[in-house]
């Protein structure tokens, strides 16, 4: 791997870069609050 390539400041490489970033740290965050909810309501629920 060519480690210079990939440090080489490119505007278009870091915008995408930190878009995929906030996407997959969104996806994951909603998932990760998401999923700890429902199983609370369904304990809530079944009491």
């Amino acid at each position: 791997m060519n480690w210079r390539a990939l440090f080489k400041p490119s505007a278009k490489i870091s915008i995408l870069a930190l878009l995929i970033i906030g996407v997959v740290v969104g996806v994951v965050g909603y998932f990760a609050l998401r999923n700890p909810l429902m199983i609370l309501i369904k304990i809530i629920n079944l009491r």
